[in-house]
């Protein structure tokens, strides 16, 4: 089993693909109990492929020598009968999280899907949500990543916060806040690793935009819903904001609660506000 499956998606790309440390080493190591040669390869990078030439390399040395074990990131090399045990080069909050992931997967009921993606490393994540139509909480929370241990971390612990929530209790879901949280679980992450809460973040909140579009959709009465959390009418929001000269999507939501919720519909109430 390699890193790529446990991150659920089997293909090459992104995270996974073309990025490669010329710092890697290569050790032998003989064991004290076994005359079997340990092979260590130690690549710097998360899950990364090593270049055609090593792997090769390295099927050559297994057919030539005893191999007990075969330390890979990313190395395919199992057909071959090597035991493949990945390295451990993450901090130990986010390696354990990495190695026992919780919340991977797709939920059987899922009615709510958003996807968030990186420029900077490839990888890309999407959240599928459970959510009781009836009272608006929070059943499930899933996800799916081809992306490193970082953004898996920061996806568990995402999952981990809404589930059981109400979409009327998560406060618009700032970022800032949550951004906040995956930190107070897994420390401050390195400067080069920062994209990995925000594309997470991202996926949720498309996710819950996607939720907001289902339930408009679903929608019956005869004024435009903006507000799905709490059921509030785009005709609400304009005597709220015409009435009381509202500057902000805040000063909105303190008034008649419309994006106090899960905040999908907080930049339809800036563009009500922009026009007045």
């Amino acid at each position: 089993m390699s890193f790529i499956e446990i991150g659920l998606f089997p293909i090459e790309t992104g995270a996974a693909l073309g990025r490669h440390d010329d710092t890697s080493k290569r050790e032998k190591v003989k064991s004290k109990k076994s005359k079997k040669t340990k092979i260590f390869i130690r690549d710097y990078f998360t899950r990364i492929l090593t270049p055609v030439a090593q792997r090769r390399e390295a099927a050559k040395i297994f057919k030539e020598t005893q191999i007990n074990y075969f330390f890979s990131a990313s190395l395919r090399l199992c057909a071959a009968g090597v035991k493949n045990y990945p390295v451990n080069f993450y901090p130990k909050k986010i390696n354990g999280r990495f190695y026992n992931p919780r919340n991977v997967g797709k939920s059987e009921k899922t009615n709510a899907v958003g996807t968030g993606a990186s420029f900077i490393c490839g990888s890309f994540i999407r959240f599928y949500l459970h959510i009781d139509l009836k009272t608006k909480q929070i059943i499930e929370a899933k996800y799916k990543t081809d992306g490193c241990g970082f953004l898996v971390a920061a996806a568990e612990v995402l999952a981990e916060k809404i589930v059981g929530e109400k979409l009327t209790e998560l406060h618009g879901l700032g970022r800032n806040a949550l951004h906040n949280a995956i930190e107070t679980e897994l420390e401050k992450f390195p400067f080069e690793r920062n994209h990995c809460p925000e594309i997470c973040l991202d996926a949720l909140q498309k996710a819950f935009s996607d939720f907001r579009t289902f339930q408009i959709e679903e929608f019956t009465g005869e004024k435009a819903l903006i507000c799905t959390c709490f059921s509030v009418s785009e005709e609400t929001i304009e005597k709220v904001i015409e009435k009381n000269r509202s500057a902000t999507v805040e000063e909105v939501t303190a008034l008649c609660n419309a994006g106090g919720g899960c905040g999908s519909c907080g930049f339809l109430i800036q563009e009500m506000i922009d026009v007045y």
